[in-house]
């Protein structure tokens, strides 16, 4: 499971040797983009037939039985969600799932109704920093981790902020173009870390897969990951 936030890109020394399966654990950091804002498309027809299964929820807590379906909550959120359940220590979160229907959400008619606004509030903002996370289906899997690929969003204080940073989430994931790659966005507070870094589940310059190597940094991983920092390795 991925233990952090991702960052756009990653530049540690040895980086260019390392194929993507390679990658199983990133913590970056990202900065916030631009609102998207409405786009004037129109929202889901919520009606259903009587005889149609129930409309599966689009915003669920990592708690929930339901937030380790990887085709709801992402694969990101998903892991977490079974490392919680197995009794790891793991920081509390809510997930906009991929049944969320967010085309237009950011309009002010539909914003403050929106299971984001309910994220938002749950989740303390505006009183305490938030990080927005790409939870993609496509992303932490056995064959790619995609690290890099999709954006994630830290230190988020405002509604206003917020709301650009779904919208960077979700617009990130269109612009993958993964197939059949659908994103959520998993929203948890936002940590002050004494260290931070990359984990690898096989060492990045061999291949060897009997072994882990870290690579980690004193305070916020962003300058590790950027390459303004080397670390230490273990």
């Amino acid at each position: 499971a991925t233990t952090g936030v991702q960052a756009p890109a990653c530049n540690l020394p040895f980086m260019e040797t390392i194929p993507p399966v390679l990658l199983k654990a990133t913590f970056g950091s990202s900065t916030a983009g631009q609102t998207r804002g409405w786009q004037g498309r129109s929202p889901k027809d919520p009606t259903t037939r009587p005889d149609s299964p129930s409309p599966r929820p689009d915003l669920l807590d990592l708690a929930d039985e339901d937030a380790v379906d990887p085709a709801l909550t992402g694969a990101k959120a998903a892991n977490l969600a079974r490392a919680r359940r197995a009794g790891l220590a793991v920081l509390p979160g809510l997930v906009l799932s991929t049944e969320w229907d967010h085309d237009g959400w950011s309009h002010p008619a539909r914003a403050e109704q929106s299971p984001a606004r309910t994220a938002w509030a749950r989740l303390g903002g505006g009183d305490r920093a938030l990080v927005v996370r790409s939870s993609s289906t496509g992303e932490d899997g056995d064959a790619s981790s995609m690290a890099g690929v999709f954006d994630s969003v830290l230190d988020v204080t405002t509604w206003t902020d917020f709301v650009a940073a779904v919208d960077r989430v979700i617009d990130s994931g269109d612009r993958a173009g993964t197939p059949d790659g659908r994103m959520a966005v998993l929203v948890q507070p936002q940590l002050s870390p004494r260290w931070g870094g990359v984990l690898f589940a096989a060492d990045p310059v061999t291949g060897r897969t009997e072994r882990l190597l870290l690579a980690a940094g004193e305070g916020g991983p962003g300058r590790l990951v950027s390459g303004a920092q080397r670390g230490w390795t273990w």
